[in-house]
Order: structure tokens, then sequence, then C-alpha cells
């Protein structure tokens, strides 16, 4: 019998385990099956995923290639806030006696 944590062929995980392994929250594991096609299958009525299914999805979606050298990355920007509209004067209140 092979050991589960080691033969990476029959390494079946739960949402949960793969959420420990690319160490985000289980919801973004949900996120990233509906708008990335994350590798998974259904068993009964809870995901599933293979871990070299997994690896190799991590692998596609690399952004340094194996040929360039990695650097130290930038600091990040800010997205600017949208331009506020200038407010319009309230029109003043007459009081009628």
């Amino acid at each position: 019998m092979s050991d589960r944590k080691t033969d990476p062929e029959t390494d079946i995980m739960t949402v949960h385990e793969v959420a420990d392994y690319l160490n985000c929250h289980f919801v973004t594991v949900y996120r990233l099956i509906k708008t990335t096609g994350l590798p998974a299958f259904h068993l009964g009525g809870n995901w599933r995923f293979r871990r070299s299914e997994i690896e190799t999805w991590i692998k596609e979606r690399s952004v340094v290639s194996e040929n360039e050298p990695q650097s130290e990355p930038g600091p990040r920007k800010r997205a600017q806030a949208p331009a506020k509209r200038p407010l319009k004067p309230k029109p003043k209140r007459v009081r009628r006696a």
C-alpha cells in the first residue's frame, strides 16, 4: 500500500488541503475553479484535486521564464481612485414666515 503523502500520482487533495498547499483561503480555491479552470473533479458533492495536476497548473501560470534570471520585485503601485466630480453648491433655502 502506498503512502498517500509521498505518492504524487495518487495523491488526491481536498479543497482545504489545496488551500494550504497554495497558501490561500479555501474560498479562493472555489473561485479559482470557476474563473481560471483550476483542475478539479467532483467526488460525491465535494471537489477533489490531483496534486500532480495542481503542480502542472502552477507551472503553466508561472510568470518568470526558466531561462530568465529572477529579479527582485519592485514596489507595488497603488491603483488610483477615480476622479471625483466637483460638488455643486447647495441652493440656499429661503424661509417664509
